[in-house]
């Protein structure tokens, strides 16, 4: 099973901080982090363009 979890957070770390906080991580959850910038984005996410 795998997925897609979009998060903005402070910085790296604290993105790392409340992974940790996952039950499942890291024996079941496995997360791979893929920094970007949102340039274009549905308007019902407009508050993460260029974020």
């Amino acid at each position: 099973m795998s997925g897609v979890i979009i998060a903005q957070a402070e910085s790296r770390s604290a993105l790392d901080q409340l992974i940790s906080q996952d039950a499942y991580y890291p024996d079941i959850a496995h997360y791979d982090v893929n920094e970007f910038s949102a340039d274009e984005v549905s308007p019902a996410l407009s508050q993460f363009q260029g974020k």
